[in-house]
């Protein structure tokens, strides 16, 4: 599904200045736009920079580069994040990923559950097609992805979020931060349950970047907590060119989080 070549490809671009990653539903029409279109345009690509490939790395080759259930959940997912944003601002320069409040609402986000956008395009939050790099597809796949949100389970609450940022050390932190993530892609239901198809829902971008923001509040209140000391000089799954270490200062990266409150819900 992918080569050596392929890992070259991904290189890290010099910081400048320092782009902020908003809450969903606080996104102007304008930034919204901008979004779908570095969604549509990222789906159009199909070699090793595009959608297809981005969103395969999380469950192929099987079980997947991802890391879950570890101390590596974190700095993996963050980096995933990181480069999976750097192709879209390669496409449309400026654009962010934004981080979709789970904690603060019972139903599915309504610039992604929109079918088309406000111009009567297909809308490319909605739904994605299921292919990796070079269109390749496996026996089984689905054509595209769909969400069947659950009607017996709920969406992790302001409490549960509050809990988990009480934690007093990395690893509980990574526990409890897990089990909210677990808990919404149970929710969501379709390809997000599944996680070798869940990266290609646009859905999970948004989910994990809302993990990434409780990681990086954590952080400022734990700023001594890290991962294990052997782990720190580890290259990522994929992403060998970034340490665990490199991934523990989000302005490292060239981004912060717009708004540090977390969200309670009534």
């Amino acid at each position: 599904m992918d080569t050596p070549e392929d890992r070259t490809n991904l290189s890290r671009q010099l910081v400048g200045d320092i782009k902020h990653r908003k809450r969903l539903s606080t996104l102007s029409e304008e930034e919204l736009t901008a979004l779908r279109e570095a969604f549509r345009q990222a789906m159009e690509v199909t070699d090793s920079r595009g959608y297809g490939h981005f969103a395969s790395l999380h469950g192929f080759p099987e079980p997947g580069y991802c890391e879950h259930g570890n101390q590596l959940f974190l700095p993996w997912h963050r980096a995933y994040l990181y480069y999976f944003e750097q192709s879209l601002q390669d496409l449309v320069p400026g654009v962010t990923l934004p981080w979709w409040d789970w904690a603060d609402t019972d139903e599915l986000p309504a610039a992604y559950g929109a079918e088309t956008d406000p111009a009567g395009n297909p809308n490319p939050l909605f739904d994605a097609p299921i292919f990796a790099a070079g269109g390749e597809r496996r026996p089984g796949w689905p054509e595209r992805t769909r969400r069947v949100p659950s009607s017996t389970e709920a969406l992790p609450t302001g409490a549960d979020v509050e809990a988990a940022m009480e934690a007093a050390n990395y690893d509980d932190f990574t526990l409890a931060v897990e089990q909210l993530h677990n808990a919404v892609h149970r929710w969501v239901g379709g390809e997000m349950r599944n996680q070798r198809l869940a990266g290609w829902d646009p859905l999970f971008w948004a989910h994990h970047t809302m993990v990434d923001r409780l990681w990086a509040l954590w952080q400022v209140d734990e700023p001594g907590q890290l991962p294990r000391r052997e782990h720190l000089g580890k290259g990522l799954n994929y992403f060998k060119d970034m340490t665990v270490a490199e991934t523990l200062n989000v302005t490292d990266l060239g981004y912060d989080y717009a708004a540090t409150e977390i969200l309670v819900k009534g």
